[in-house]
């Protein structure tokens, strides 16, 4: 990578260099979805997958359900296989780096029941294995890969007391090995496999009499040998170790001492441990589960937050927020005024009232002296006009009661409003905000005598039946959202009999059906918002429980395929947080009809809108999602002797210029000032070009322009599409 000087003529030189703006690809948008915090999770195992440099998570969730997910070093992503072991805690697991496969043993499920079930993941499914003569049940025990012999070691545990054995698994069979001398029974201790010295170490646990152990134990494949470090952690339990293969180090974390909760960071470099003293760290912890991803070179923390450790430091990727507690048919809406998004009320192990907020990193749960009667099914929408976000209506179910109040929430206070005339009580109706008139839209529900295909209008002080030519028919379950770009409230789907799968808009007098070439399968129960930076709406869920994700781009429907997806799910919400450009995603239910806790956000890393040229340009893409702190790496196809990537950093859409300069091949698309442009080379078919993102936090969810010139054989220059490139959070 470096500057190139191009064979122009000085004037034409500052009009290339603006060629960086030109947006737009003849490909779809490379998205993704991002779980942003997680459910409470008792003692769950990780191990790093070094075959498919995943760290894989597996851990029990509220309603003894297993829980699969694999970190790739920026996201989890929720794993869907076909076959699973039981719910459990306190097992362990440790990956076969020869086989190619996870290996986990043991647990228990926290009534009783204790395990001696070996399973392998593979990346896809986990798969029980049935070895001849197994360790006995147990949990809190330790495991570790010896990659000198090739062998799961299993140290100790617990069921009906603690456990001093040694055992082995090559793949096929587990084998306890007779040891002459053995570290004293345990559990809840260590064990890492430390590659430098081909041993696996061992350090404390809680011993018989509860007793916190503070020693450090190897294994070499044949005995165990008992260290004497002249520093070493106070003796305790519960405490989390790993091998740090880039520095030659086992970290180990936090734990419980006689004075209780710790968040402490030691390092074993074979011979002693040291302390480490970052200025930042996690809160204090037990039964947390760390593992070294290996090709990032970072011990990952897990604990409903995920951490992560580079040899001196330690960076907090996902928060420890407590999320709402599982919820569906609640609705959300962003606040724009506060840059929040504003979640009301739902059905989880009860209807409930609660008002939570997420501002992007974490939950906030409000107490106000006054709120709406609790409710589920119900619609909200914010009224930028007048910084309110707008209840309308819902059910309660122990009661009976449908609802056509109208509420309003300031970000401290919920307003009930008393109009002369409103609709009629109702649920499963859908709200949106017409900026461009200033009026919250509401259209069908349904209540215990009807559904409803009538169209009404709040304007801050009363409601206005409208009296369309033509509307949707009746139906409920249905989501909305408005298209500001084009000045249409989208709808899509919802129920009457049978689900549907038909697209309206309204425009403020009339509804109007449109039959896109592609649409999603008939659905109800999905989340719908509109993302106003990129004029796309978008749907998540629902038909069926579906993980899939579409965009409408007035037109068209179009489904996307994301890097990283969200768990199938229904009885979802969506809103759009127009600060942040993303799409949050609130809750909901899975297949089984348990609640999914927490918030997702979608973004598109990569997208744009129109090619560079009518024809015979390059297509510019991104290789990865392009990380604060990292490196943006992009590729553009063409047969090129010189590549020329044109960065215009930081700056907004604007209309199309067509642009025709003796130095083109043909009439190009310019979209933005030559100010503070970058020229820079690259070769090769595909030619890539990667740049470094500064470590600086504000640049997060920041846009970045990009476009791609290739010179023909003839000696002119080709443009590939624009590609426009927001930033990603760490």
């Amino acid at each position: 990578m470096h500057s190139l000087a191009l064979p122009l003529s000085r004037r034409h030189r500052p009009t290339l260099v603006a060629l960086a703006a030109v947006l737009a690809s003849t490909a779809g948008a490379q998205v993704s979805w991002r779980q942003r915090n997680f459910d409470a999770m008792f003692a769950p195992a990780m191990a790093y997958d070094g075959a498919r440099n995943r760290t894989v998570l597996f851990g029990s969730l509220s309603g003894n359900r297993p829980f699969t997910a694999e970190w790739d070093g920026h996201d989890w992503q929720t794993r869907q296989p076909a076959t699973s072991p039981p719910s459990r805690v306190e097992h362990a697991m440790a990956f076969d780096s020869v086989r190619g496969r996870i290996v986990l043993f043991g647990g228990t499920d926290g009534q009783g029941t204790y395990f001696n079930d070996t399973w392998e993941w593979d990346g896809t499914n986990w798969a029980q294995r049935t070895p001849a003569a197994p360790p006995s049940q147990r949990s809190q025990h330790m495991m570790a890969f010896d990659s000198a012999r090739n062998r799961v070691v299993l140290f100790g545990g617990n069921s009906s007391g603690f456990r001093n054995d040694t055992w082995e698994f090559d793949g096929t069979n587990w084998t306890q090995r007779s040891v002459a001398t053995s570290p004293p029974a345990r559990a809840f201790g260590g064990l890492a496999f430390h590659a430098g010295r081909g041993r696996c170490v061992l350090f404390g646990g809680t011993g018989s009499g509860a007793v916190q152990l503070g020693d450090t134990w190897e294994w070499n494949g044949t005995a165990w040998t008992a260290l004497s470090p002249a520093v070493r952690p106070t003796g305790r339990e519960a405490h989390a170790m790993a091998y740090d293969a880039t520095r030659q180090r086992v970290v180990l974390f936090g734990g419980r001492d006689a004075s209780g909760a710790r968040d402490d960071t030691w390092q074993f470099d074979g011979t002693n441990w040291s302390q480490a003293a970052p200025a930042v760290r996690p809160s204090p912890r037990v039964n947390h589960a760390m593992a070294f991803h290996g090709s990032r070179a970072e011990v990952v923390l897990f604990n409903r937050d995920t951490w992560v450790w580079n040899g001196t430091a330690w960076s907090e990727r996902i928060a420890a927020s407590t999320p709402p507690t599982g919820s569906f048919g609640h609705a959300v809406a962003f606040d724009a005024a506060r840059a929040r998004t504003v979640m009301f009320g739902g059905n989880g192990a009860a209807v409930n009232n609660e008002t939570w907020e997420w501002d992007g990193r974490a939950w906030q749960r409000f107490t106000p002296a006054v709120a709406p009667t609790a409710r589920f099914t119900h619609a909200l929408a914010y009224d930028a006009a007048r910084a309110r976000s707008v209840l309308f209506g819902g059910f309660n179910p122990p009661a009976g009661t449908f609802f056509n109040d109208t509420w309003t929430w300031n970000g401290t206070t919920w307003t009930q409003l008393n109009p002369a005339v409103r609709p009629a009580v109702r649920r499963h109706h859908a709200l949106a905000y017409d900026s461009a008139r200033q009026r919250v839209v509401l259209f069908g529900g349904q209540n215990n005598l009807q559904s409803f295909n009538d169209t009404w209008e709040w304007d801050g002080a009363n409601w206005t039946q409208r009296a369309p030519a033509t509307s949707p028919s009746a139906r409920n379950q249905h989501r909305m959202a408005y298209d500001s770009q084009r000045g249409r409230v989208v709808l899509f789907g919802g129920i009457t009999t049978t689900a549907l799968d038909e697209t309206w808009e309204y425009d403020g007098n009339n509804w109007t059906q449109r039959f896109p070439a592609i649409s999603p399968s008939p659905r109800s129960l999905h989340g719908m918002a509109y993302d106003p930076a990129r004029g796309k709406t978008v749907l998540f869920g629902a038909g069926a429980v579906r993980d899939e994700t579409w965009e409408w781009d007035g037109v068209d429907w179009g489904q996307r395929s994301p890097v990283v997806n969200a768990a199938p799910r229904y009885y979802t919400a969506l809103a759009q947080d127009t600060v942040r450009g993303v799409t949050v995603m609130v809750a909901g239910l899975d297949a089984n009809g348990l609640s999914v806790v927490g918030a997702w956000e979608y973004n598109a890393f990569a997208d744009s809108s129109g090619p560079g040229q009518s024809s015979g340009g390059s297509v510019l893409s991104a290789t990865s999602r392009p990380f604060v702190g990292e490196q943006l790496c992009v590729s553009f196809t063409s047969p090129v002797s010189n590549g020329v990537i044109l960065l215009a950093p930081g700056l907004a859409r604007r209309p199309a210029l067509n642009l025709s300069l003796s130095f083109l091949c043909t009439t190009i698309n310019l979209y933005v000032d030559p100010a503070n442009m970058l020229v820079l080379q690259a070769n090769g078919n595909p030619g890539t070009l990667c740049l470094p993102i500064p470590a600086n936090a504000s640049l997060a969810y920041a846009d970045l322009t990009l476009q791609a010139l290739a010179q023909s054989g003839s000696g002119c220059f080709n443009a590939s599409n624009g590609l426009q490139v927001q930033l990603m959070a760490p």
